[in-house]
């Protein structure tokens, strides 16, 4: 019984550890969205593009 606690706790962490990554990932891109957003792609491309 004390094995599969453990295993259920682990699993519970891991899972905890993949959504937190998740999260961090998504508010980045959001930042990243708000960023391009805000300036134009074209600023913000590292190709200096110019807006059609």
């Amino acid at each position: 019984m004390q094995q599969q606690t453990q295993q259920v706790l682990e699993k519970a962490v891991l899972e905890s550890n993949n959504n937190v990554y998740c999260f961090k990932a998504t508010s980045h891109l959001m930042d990243k969205n708000d960023e391009i957003t805000h300036r134009g792609w074209y600023e913000n491309s590292g190709m200096h593009l110019q807006p059609l």
